[in-house]
């Protein structure tokens, strides 16, 4: 339930093709793309056929590992960046068809007016936001583009999809197996090292889904 097969994977997969529609050529953005969700999200869109797709991340190991590993075609530090933009439209001058969205307002204000025509935003997370308290909220102010670019966002909860589990698991294994999506996991032994786990979500260095083993696996 908390590995690539359970909530991370399945919001990403329903979050492609139920809510995005991802169509093949589709450019796609994934924001927060060393994440578990971001991460599968990410290529998984590549895997069923999107031209391009391009994520940001924090940190030099987690662009390396996307790069090498996941496949992107470009990698945009938010953290380091001057101009988000501009880094973005460098990316994909061409725009994007989807952005899949783990962050929050702000980024999807910016991200707005570089999506195609019938542009897609998946709203999956929010955590830049979920500690923000809803005075501090940053808006969302390009508005205008939804109209002229005929735009659609909508938000998922994954478990609406609950009975379609097993026929998506079944693919997103086969992909997995056949090495088109690639799993980066950190385990930890231990119930005491739960706190160590915790921390290191704050950490660039250290991503990938968190697994905490309290106890030898039966067999």
């Amino acid at each position: 339930w908390i590995g690539v097969l359970g909530v991370p994977g399945m919001t990403a997969w329903f979050g492609l093709k139920r809510v995005a529609t991802l169509k093949l050529g589709d450019r796609v953005l994934v924001t927060s793309a060393a994440g578990p969700v971001g991460a599968t999200a990410a290529q998984v869109a590549r895997s069923l056929g999107a031209s391009r797709v391009v994520g940001t991340a924090s940190g030099a190991d987690k662009a390396s590992w996307l790069r090498t590993e996941a496949g992107l075609e470009a990698i945009i530090d938010y953290k380091t960046t001057s101009d988000l933009v501009a880094d973005l439209k460098e990316a994909s001058p061409e725009g994007y068809d989807v952005l899949f969205d783990n962050v929050g307002n702000a980024m999807i204000d910016a991200v707005i007016p570089l999506l195609r025509p019938g542009g897609r935003i998946v709203i999956s997370g929010q955590l830049a936001d979920y500690n923000t308290t809803s005075g501090n909220m940053p808006g969302i102010t390009n508005t205008r583009y939804f109209i002229a670019s005929r735009l659609r966002m909508e938000g998922l909860v994954v478990f609406d999809d609950l009975k379609a589990f097993p026929a998506a698991q079944e693919e997103l294994g086969a992909m997995i197996e056949r090495g088109e999506v690639k799993v980066r996991e950190q385990r930890y032994r231990g119930l005491e090292a739960a706190p160590q786990a915790f921390i290191d979500l704050f950490v660039d260095s250290a991503f990938g889904r968190r697994i905490i083993e309290i106890s030898a696996e039966a067999g």
